[in-house]
């Protein structure tokens, strides 16, 4: 069995996109493979995006998901907050990473705000010249 997921990994490389990693899920459950979730594990996984082009994949990943009809979506913002203050860390480093944290759902808001706004534009424009 080890043979075949050694050999599907090599046959199915990740692509460079934005949805790579649910691009992978996809084949793996396609397969017949199972994707497991284990908190050993550590994955670290950067675009390196600047703070505009993080904001614009926001505002995309938004539309894609509202038209998907996923369902109410959960804010961990609590648990993150409270995992960052059990950390056993200086408090500057605290600091530091609740700021951090607070920067990143204020740009979630925004491209969530943004997204909608489109999406309403969108229909609009389409309600416009449908009645021309």
């Amino acid at each position: 069995m080890l043979d075949n997921k050694k050999s599907f990994l090599i046959k199915n490389t990740f692509i460079n996109s934005e949805f790579e990693d649910v691009i992978m899920g996809k084949k793996i459950i396609e397969k017949g493979y199972e994707k497991i979730y284990d908190s050993r594990c550590v994955i670290k996984h950067s675009h390196n995006y600047s703070l505009y082009e993080y904001f614009l994949r926001l505002v995309n990943e938004y539309s894609i998901c509202s038209n998907l009809d996923l369902g109410p979506q959960k804010i961990k913002f609590f648990s993150k907050f409270l995992y960052i203050w059990s950390l056993d860390k200086k408090i500057y480093i605290k600091f530091f990473h609740t700021l951090e944290l607070y920067f990143y759902y204020l740009i979630k808001i925004f491209a969530f705000v943004r997204s909608k706004v489109m999406t309403l534009l969108m229909f609009y424009i389409c309600l416009a010249f449908y009645q021309l």
